[in-house]
């Protein structure tokens, strides 16, 4: 019987991915990520530029409380965008042992 079960999902199309295909599907995962955080961190240098203006003159004459603000702000976002690129080379770390084990060419 489980070799009928196997034979009809072959037939049907519905085939487990290899493990070369679960590999590029977490690398494209990881490659979409790193583009996620390349925008985030325009889209936040682009709101800093406004903040300090083009010349460092700080158009909007902030207080010395805002500009301690925007620092914190920073600081988290920073502290935020390590802690996800430590999780991504962990990731590409795994897959680079799971595609050596398994032969692959990673």
């Amino acid at each position: 019987m489980p070799m009928e079960m196997n034979a009809e999902m072959k037939n049907s199309g519905l085939d487990e991915p290899g493990s070369d295909d679960a590999i590029n599907d977490i690398l494209g995962a990881v490659a979409s990520q790193e583009k996620a955080i390349a925008l985030f961190i325009r889209a936040e240098a682009e709101k800093l530029n406004l903040f300090i203006g083009d010349k460092g003159t700080f158009p909007a004459s902030p207080s010395h409380e805002e500009m301690i603000e925007l620092q914190r702000h920073v600081a988290l976002i920073l502290d935020g965008l390590l802690q996800q690129q430590r999780l991504l080379v962990r990731t590409l770390e795994i897959c680079e042992r799971l595609a050596k084990h398994h032969g692959g060419p990673l």
